[in-house]
């Protein structure tokens, strides 16, 4: 798979579990997300040079529309470019909240993966966050998936 190519592909495994986007909570969110990423490898990413990493990143913002509370799965991917740079594109999964104080308490955090041989510790990680673990089985306000450039 191409890296321009994972949204359609997360997007198919999305439909081929029956579930909609909107309709995911974060505990299958991050269940399709760390599947994809065992599953499929990306073209000319290497793992290597952490190419084809994943990240969970949570806390509560405001980006101008009021605050709320967001969960974040992201893969991200580097290719070498003609211009001896990397390209840097994300696929990017996040899910949102209402804000509330018990959120507020939570700290902002993150944790990479920067490999599938460290898949089973990222995995124990996200489930034992307490971001994760308050949200898990909550429906969230919002759900989005986009891959974009960084």
């Amino acid at each position: 798979m191409k890296p321009d190519d994972a949204q359609t592909e997360l997007e198919t495994r999305i439909h081929q579990t029956g579930e909609v986007l909107s309709g995911l909570t974060l505990e299958n969110g991050v269940r399709l997300m760390l599947d994809f990423y065992r599953d499929i490898r990306s073209e000319g990413c290497s793992i290597e040079d952490e190419g084809d990493m994943l990240l969970f990143q949570w806390g509560t913002f405001d980006w101008g529309e009021g605050r709320c509370f967001q969960c974040n799965i992201t893969r991200q991917f580097m290719e070498p470019d003609d211009e001896e740079d990397d390209a840097i594109s994300q696929l990017s999964f996040t899910f949102y909240y209402p804000a509330s104080e018990f959120h507020d308490s939570l700290a902002d955090g993150n944790q990479w993966c920067a490999s599938p041989d460290e898949l089973p510790e990222f995995e124990e990680f996200i489930k034992e966050s307490p971001a994760y673990k308050a949200v898990k089985d909550s429906v969230p306000e919002n759900v989005e998936l986009d891959h974009g450039t960084v």
